[in-house]
Parts: C-alpha cells; sequence; structure tokens
C-alpha cells in the first residue's frame, strides 16, 4: 500500500504541486493498474515532473512566433559546446523555410543541437577564459618579477657550480 511520505511532499511542493492532490492520483493510477512499485519516492518523482510539464499540443503546430531561446535551451546548446544564438536563428531559419510542424518545439530545438553536434555542423564556443583568483597590483607585479629574476640568477649558480656546469 501506498504511502505519501516527506520525501514525496518534498518532490510536489518543490515542483509547486499539491502534494496530497497529486499523491491521490498516483495511487490511484497505480491501483487502477496494478503498478506495484520497488521505489514509490522514484515512481512519484517521474509523475511530479510529468504533471508539471505543460502539456503539449495535440496536434503539431508550425512554429509559433513567440517561441524564444529560453535559459534551459540555451543551457543545453551550451553543455554541448554550441553556440546558442546562432543555432537558433538557424533552426528557426530552417523551420519557417521548411514549413516544419511539431507538437514540442523546446524538445525540436534539443533534436536540432544533437544532430548538429553528431553531423560537426556545430559552432563550438570557446573555452571560458581562466579566471585567476587573485589580481595582483602593479607593485605586487614587480615584486614578484623581481623575485622571479633572483630565483633565475640562484638556480643559474647553482647549476653553474655543479661539475660540468661551466660549459
Amino acid at each position: 500500500m501506498l504511502q505519501l511520505t516527506k520525501e514525496m511532499r518534498d518532490i510536489a511542493t518543490a515542483l509547486g504541486l499539491d502534494p496530497d492532490a497529486e499523491f491521490e492520483r498516483f495511487a490511484e493510477n497505480a491501483r487502477t493498474k496494478g503498478i506495484v512499485y520497488r521505489n514509490p519516492a522514484a515512481g512519484f518523482r517521474v509523475w511530479c515532473r510529468r504533471a508539471a510539464e505543460p502539456p503539449a499540443p495535440a496536434r503539431p503546430t508550425p512554429l509559433p512566433p513567440d517561441f524564444a531561446l529560453t535559459p534551459e535551451l540555451r543551457q543545453y546548446a551550451l553543455d554541448h559546446r554550441v553556440e546558442p544564438k546562432r543555432a537558433f536563428e538557424q533552426f528557426r531559419n530552417k523551420a519557417e523555410a521548411d514549413g516544419w510542424t511539431h507538437k514540442n518545439w523546446g524538445a525540436r530545438f534539443k533534436v536540432w543541437i544533437d544532430g548538429a553536434v553528431n553531423r560537426g555542423l556545430a559552432t563550438y564556443v570557446a573555452p571560458p577564459p581562466t579566471v585567476h583568483a587573485e589580481v595582483l597590483t602593479p607593485e605586487q607585479e614587480a615584486t614578484y618579477a623581481a623575485n622571479r629574476a633572483e630565483m633565475a640568477k640562484i638556480i643559474h649558480e647553482t647549476l653553474k657550480n655543479l661539475p660540468g656546469g661551466d660549459r
């Protein structure tokens, strides 16, 4: 028998759902279909994620005029080392030119990114610049340079004093 646990409550609440109502639907679905969950919390997590998603249109639709590059889609492109703005423009142009229709345009853009990477057509983003934890002032920079020069002299003298170092 399924019971609503604290973990399940937290899952539903984090997704902006009513835990009691979602659990009731989840449990009724399990009873009706005879589903026995080995890990009910995992099943409930999937249930809640699906419940929180906006439903896809029943039929494919043309590209909506307000379809935009969302932070999620932008991050997906960056995670695949694709320059998001250019890829989105290419995607939009191709969809409009060919009259594409799809049920879920966000998912279709992700497929476009995957295909671009697989075909080697992706525009790769340069890796982020190395960020140094500390920025030196001009005085610190001068001290650092002087210390390096002093260390170079010491190393040179040490190597010179080794057997065969005077060559």
